[in-house]
This record gives C-alpha cells, sequence and structure tokens, in this order.
C-alpha cells in the first residue's frame, strides 16, 4: 500500500469544529499515499497547522486549503516541486523564526501556474511566480471589514489573467506583464471605524497606479464600485486645480 496512489483527496468539515489531531491523520494518509490533488475545508479549534512532511510533498499538483474559523500558518519551508494550482484561504505565511512575513512565500512553487489568495494576510509580500497564468486575489468577506491597505510586489511575467476583489487598497509594484490578457477588478470601499483618512486619501491613488502597471491587458472589466473609486480620484484632482486656479 506504500506505493498506492491517491489520485484526489477530500476533506470537508465546515459544519461543526474539527480536531487537530484528526487533521493531521488525514493529511499523513493523503501523504503516504502520493496524493495528486488536496481539498481541505475544515474549522478547527485553533490554527490549522499541517505535519513537517506536509510542506515538503513531492507528489502534489493541486492544493486548496480553507480553514473557515482561523487562519493557517504556512512556513516560509512549504516547498511542492511539482505544484501546478494552489487555493489558499485565510493563510498566514510566516518565516520560520515565526517573528516575521516571508519576503517570497511563492517562490519555492516553481511550477505553479494558477493561484487564488482570498482573504490572505499579504502585506509586505513579493508574489514571485515565473509561470503563474492565473492570480486571483480576492477579500470579498474579508475581516475586518473596514477598507485598509496591503503593500505587494508582483513578480509573474507569464501572468495571462488577473482578478482582484474587494475593500483592500492594494499599493503595487508590478513587473511588466507583456502576456497580460484580461483583468477583473471589484474594489468596493468601506469607511468604517477604525479606517484611517490617509487610507482613504491613497486608495483612489493606489487604484490608478495598480491600472496603469496592467495596461497592457486586451480585456479591462471594472466594477461600478471600482468606477465611483477612480471617480474619487479625478474629482479630487478636479478640486484641487480649481483651488489653485483660485
Amino acid at each position: 500500500m506504500e506505493d498506492s496512489t491517491v489520485c484526489t483527496f477530500r476533506l470537508s468539515a465546515s459544519d461543526h469544529f474539527f480536531g487537530l489531531s484528526l487533521a493531521r491523520k488525514c493529511v499523513n494518509y493523503a501523504i503516504c499515499h502520493n496524493v495528486q490533488e488536496l481539498d481541505i475545508s475544515c474549522i478547527v479549534e485553533k490554527s490549522l497547522e499541517f505535519p513537517p512532511t506536509f510542506f515538503t510533498c513531492q507528489s502534489i499538483r493541486v492544493l486548496k486549503l480553507r480553514n473557515c474559523d482561523g487562519n493557517m500558518i504556512i512556513p516560509k519551508s512549504f516547498s511542492l516541486p511539482a505544484l501546478k494550482t494552489l487555493y489558499l484561504y485565510r493563510a498566514s505565511f510566516i518565516d520560520d523564526d515565526c517573528l516575521s512575513n516571508p519576503a517570497e512565500p511563492f517562490s519555492r512553487f516553481p511550477n505553479i501556474e494558477r493561484l487564488t489568495l482570498r482573504n490572505c494576510q499579504l502585506s509586505n509580500s513579493i508574489i514571485y511566480a515565473p509561470k503563474v497564468r492565473y492570480l486571483e486575489i480576492l477579500f470579498r468577506g474579508h475581516r475586518p471589514m473596514f477598507s485598509s491597505e496591503s503593500k505587494i510586489v508582483l513578480s509573474t511575467p507569464r501572468l495571462s489573467s488577473f482578478k482582484f476583489t474587494g475593500q483592500v487598497s492594494l499599493d503595487c509594484f508590478i513587473e511588466d506583464l507583456p502576456c497580460l490578457d484580461k483583468i477583473y477588478v471589484d474594489l468596493w470601499t468601506s469607511f468604517e471605524e477604525p479606517y484611517t483618512d490617509e487610507v482613504k486619501g491613497r486608495m483612489p491613488l493606489n487604484l490608478i497606479k495598480m491600472l496603469g502597471q496592467l495596461r497592457n491587458a486586451k480585456s479591462v472589466t471594472l466594477s461600478l464600485d471600482t468606477l465611483e473609486v477612480v471617480l474619487a480620484y479625478f474629482t479630487f484632482s478636479y478640486t484641487m486645480s480649481m483651488i489653485l486656479i483660485l
């Protein structure tokens, strides 16, 4: 049985709290059977942690991890050489010393082509993924619900599709994207406490900056909420110009 292969292993326990020890045993079972697609969605009592062997698995090609209650702790040593598709929901990327965020949490996935990050802690991270073609950064339903700002760097030269949704203002530095085909942006605002005036002021500027760096896209779709943020930028610019004239 040690040489047997599990094509797909799915574990879903979203309706009740799930024991950490049982989750680890299930993951160990899948790894020992050379799992190719691992899909875990569960609620655990504490942060979801996995056994060390999971982070160096040689067989996983598709990985989907969702922790519906707390965050998942992803160490810097995470390395899956066969991985093609990665979906993470509420993941925290922690350096091996557990004191800081790693600068490039995805650099150890050399063959990843599709990356979805939903409600993950990404601030001050570099998304370095030279083979990624599809990238989704989603903050829809993100807690806390007030608007905030997150600084990231995108180094994804083969990217062809980019989707961003949520109330988080992305302060991006994006390297050249010659293959970019389409983008979708749905940025909405929630200026309730404890948001800061600085975030409110920079959100339109960050959006314009991000769109400018995505100018190679052949197809651009902006939601109505996003257009309102863009309008706020031009309204501010017009107001300032009128003040200077007066």
